[in-house]
């Protein structure tokens, strides 16, 4: 009879231990799982930072341009004007009213 208590006991250990072993397997899944999370993050905040440099450059490019074409429409008008004048100088017509641009 004293045996039989001795093995029964030693299972009833034994089955402690593996549940001991099951938890701390599931809190390494856990961690494992958070460490995934916080990478993710970090990369999704580090791609947001990025759009918005990248955003910053093109809305910077684009006022750029945006002068470089009004530049461009003023030296059109300027050039226009002074080809009236030289018209009007070589065909001896009054110049035009309106800079000779079509009336822009």
């Amino acid at each position: 009879v004293q045996i039989q208590r001795v093995v029964e006991k030693e299972v009833v250990e034994v089955e402690k231990i593996v549940e001991k072993e099951k938890v701390v397997e599931k809190v390494v899944v856990q961690e494992k799982i958070v460490n995934v999370l916080n990478a993710e993050g970090e990369a999704l905040t580090e791609y947001n930072a990025a759009l918005v440099n990248q955003r910053a450059q093109l809305g910077e490019q684009l006022e750029g341009q945006k002068a470089a074409t009004q530049a461009a429409q003023n030296d059109v008008s300027a050039v226009m004007a002074k080809l009236a004048a030289l018209q009007s100088r070589v065909c001896g017509s009054p110049p035009k009213r309106g800079g000779g641009a079509g009336g822009q």
